[in-house]
């Protein structure tokens, strides 16, 4: 499960980063998230899957939104940046310290 949480969040944030710099993406990028979501939901809690979901939306909603340069990204870190994976992360965190 590590293995599948780690490329999540590597993909996931690589994908966010992506979304505040462009309105638009390419379906491809998002195939290989939804891929590893999917083989998620075999193993992990109803919490864990729940939050991928979640982080997942906030990222396509993200790319709705406005571009944002490098100094707007850094007045989000300054005022409050939304880390769409930071309750994804904990889930994860709580899951593995049960087995």
């Amino acid at each position: 499960m590590q293995a599948l949480y780690k490329l999540f969040i590597q993909d996931a944030s690589k994908l966010y980063v992506d979304a505040l710099e462009h309105n638009t993406t390419e379906i491809p990028k998002l195939v290989d998230i939804y891929a590893t979501l999917n083989r998620m939901r075999a193993l992990s809690s109803p919490k864990v899957i729940a939050e991928a979901d979640n982080a997942l939306r906030m990222i396509i909603d993200t790319y709705a939104k406005e571009n944002t340069t490098f100094s707007g990204i850094r007045q989000l870190m300054d005022h409050g940046f939304l880390d769409p994976l930071r309750a994804f992360s904990e889930a994860c965190h709580e899951e593995l310290k049960m087995h």
